[in-house]
């Protein structure tokens, strides 16, 4: 069991960001009790608490400020200090924070990389003699360069000429004694946006609206204190996802880990631009931007939001030293089944002892279990395992009858509350025939391509074709692309009719006919996180090599000679547009657990649903290296998430329901 320390410091005079009081820290502590029994809150006031909490080498620290000043008055940095003793903790290292620290040194970080932000200098008073010398024209705005939540704001930092500037700048000098910042006006409308980086960018933009006053609009410090604004949802798509973008690439260009806040403000002309980052948020249930931001976009309750942060900083710690001194007490079982493991009720080729070497790291306990009848089957139940790690959809057993017995393994296990890894029997059973998924996505509103079935001779011509041609024609059920080859785009009805004959006599199968889309092709591996709405998206573009005066087809034969390209998605709106997607359509069609979900463009760039797989391949295929293009994940990392999420899969899916 994890130990867990909340780092507190009581010293209330220090300016940097912290997550609130010292009875906001102390409800933290009361919401993770539940989930981490083995938590425990500490007031540090000097080194020497410091050195106390490394004494007792917790997991993981919470820290809730960035800085303490020891007994001698020099500046400790909380992170720098449980790194150098080997400790892991919530959040930016030093060298990050100093950009949260310095709003001039966040600013031209974001420049560096192309980012937008507001034109900007600093001043002490009596530097600039005349207007004419000042570097930006005016309106300006003017507030501290090292400070948070407003303070020094208030209605004088809007300035429109050469008198203005010079009281607001002494004012703030005589307070901060540092030079302030100075940046141009920016008249539009205010945003803030919260970040989590879990095993994805889970990201919740609101807006801020200050009290018009003077024609005016500005979050000062006495309006926050009392609570004045209003914060919004964004209900226009463009601006949200306009500020969620710019958002997440400050956010990486300040190289933030875990969480932070990233504010954006609007010109006259809705150009969004960076004006600071906030790597330490207040976390105060009820009025925080960070918690209050995941509510009003309906994402992530208050206990989720700190559970979150935990558990995208647990599993950063390398396995190594995350179980130095004992495993998780965890049983599980590799299942099994005797025979060709090409045989249908097999949906995951599963190196069973490969993944008994790699969960054997983490897991006390971790075997393999052949399944050859229905007594073996019911002896695994007996020994109730905490996880079921399989590849297997059902058995197939001749009962006293002599007659076959199919029993699906997800089935039997949910009916003894057994966890396992994957969706259940329904869900599966969705993604199976491709008509029927598609329906369920259709019917939720999801982009997919038309479409229709057909077995021979069902069409008469033409005419009764209900979709228009160009024509896709794929087998109705089957993975790897079997059935899918360069006939498969047909233009007419007599290549209609033969590729469906095709089908039917090959595959055994009816067929699955889409209009067909020109664009490119993508496949989203996604794990789903311990809370109800964490669902990671790793999206992939898939680029088969074609031959010349030949469409783009990823067929049968590209697959089985790996012949395609896995490339990855680096145009950030292209990523977030397929991600969003595919996280709908997996929940739409009730998956669970993990799952990939393959999606494909129009010739206008507009994303569509293809088909899903809710239990793709583990071992190098799409699945693993969305995993490792995405989040640089090794294949023991992949394979010890999905057993980590399988333990906490079924308390996910009660929680979706509402159960």
């Amino acid at each position: 069991m994890q130990k867990i320390e909340i780092i507190i410091i009581s010293d209330e005079s220090l300016k940097n960001t912290a997550f609130g009081s010292l009875a906001t820290c102390k409800n933290i502590h009361k919401f993770l009790l539940d989930l981490y029994p083995n938590i425990r809150m500490t007031i540090c006031s000097n080194e020497f608490d410091l050195d106390a909490v490394v004494s007792r080498n917790p997991d993981l620290v919470l820290l809730t400020n960035k800085i303490m000043i020891d007994s001698h008055g020099q500046k400790i940095w909380l992170s720098e200090y449980f790194e150098s003793n080997n400790i892991n903790y919530t959040g930016s290292s030093k060298e990050v924070l100093k950009y949260d620290v310095t709003k001039t040194s966040s600013k031209l970080q974001i420049l560096s990389h192309g980012i937008e932000t507001a034109e900007f200098f600093t001043a002490i008073p009596d530097q600039y003699k005349s207007s004419e010398e000042i570097p930006i024209p005016f309106p300006l705005f003017i507030k501290p360069n090292n400070s948070a939540n407003s303070d020094g704001i208030d209605s004088n930092s809007f300035v429109i000429n050469f008198a203005g500037f010079q009281t607001k700048i002494r004012e703030l000098y005589d307070i901060y004694q540092e030079p302030i910042l100075v940046e141009e006006y920016l008249p539009g409308r205010e945003f803030t946006v919260s970040i989590i980086n879990a095993d994805t960018m889970l990201v919740a933009p609101i807006e801020i609206i200050a009290p018009l006053k003077d024609d005016l609009r500005i979050l000062s410090k006495k309006i926050k204190s009392e609570d004045n604004e209003i914060l919004r949802k964004i209900t226009d798509i463009n601006i949200y996802q306009k500020v969620s973008n710019i958002a997440l690439s400050a956010f990486k260009a300040l190289g933030a880990r875990d969480f932070g806040r990233i504010d954006i403000k609007m010109d006259a002309h809705e150009r969004c631009y960076f004006i600071e980052a906030n790597l330490t948020p207040g976390m105060t249930k009820g009025s925080s931007y960070f918690p209050k931001s995941y509510e009003l976009n309906s994402l992530l309750r208050y206990d989720e939001v700190l559970n979150l942060i935990i558990r995208s900083a647990i599993k950063r710690q390398p396995i190594s030293k995350y179980h130095k001194s004992s495993k998780i007490n965890k049983y599980i079982e590799i299942v099994m089944i005797e025979g060709d493991i090409k045989q249908t009720n097999i949906a995951i080729d599963i190196d069973a002892e490969v993944i008994l070497k790699i969960l054997s790291k983490a897991y006390e306990k971790v075997v393999i279990s052949i399944i050859r009848n229905k007594e073996d089957l019911d002896d695994l139940m007996k020994k109730k395992p905490d996880l079921v790690f399989s590849g297997v959809k059902y058995f197939t057993f001749y009962n006293h009858s002599g007659e076959n017995e199919i029993i699906w393994l997800n089935d039997y296990l949910d009916d003894h509350n057994i966890s396992y890894i994957g969706s259940s029997r329904k869900a599966l059973e969705n993604e199976y025939d491709k008509s029927v998924a598609k329906d369920i996505i259709r019917k939720s509103n999801i982009n997919t391509a038309d479409f229709f079935t057909s077995c021979p001779g069902e069409y008469k011509n033409k005419e009764s074709l209900p979709v228009n041609f160009p024509l896709f024609i794929k087998p109705i059920t089957g993975g790897d692309s079997r059935g899918i080859d360069q006939d498969s785009i047909v233009n007419n009805f007599e290549d209609f009719e033969n590729k469906v004959s095709s089908i039917n006599k090959n595959q055994k199968s009816n067929s699955l006919i889409e209009a067909y889309l020109s664009g490119k092709e993508y496949s989203v591996a996604i794990i789903e996180g311990h809370l109800k709405n964490s669902i990671s998206a790793m999206p992939v573009e898939i680029v088969p090599n074609c031959q010349p005066q030949k469409h783009s087809i990823l067929d049968f034969d590209t697959k089985i000679k790996d012949a395609e390209q896995v490339i990855a998605v680096l145009n950030l709106e292209i990523h977030e547009k397929i991600s969003a997607l595919a996280i709908i359509a997996f929940k739409a069609l009730n998956g669970r657990s993990f799952g990939r979900i393959d999606i494909k463009m129009d010739d206008f760039g507009v994303p569509y649903f293809m088909e899903a797989n809710f239990m793709p391949g583990l071992k190098k295929g799409y699945f693993y290296r969305a995993c490792f293009l995405n989040q640089n994940m090794s294949y023991e990392q992949m394979i010890l998430m999905i057993a980590d999420t399988g333990l906490f899969s079924k308390k996910v899916q009660n929680n979706r329901l509402g159960v």
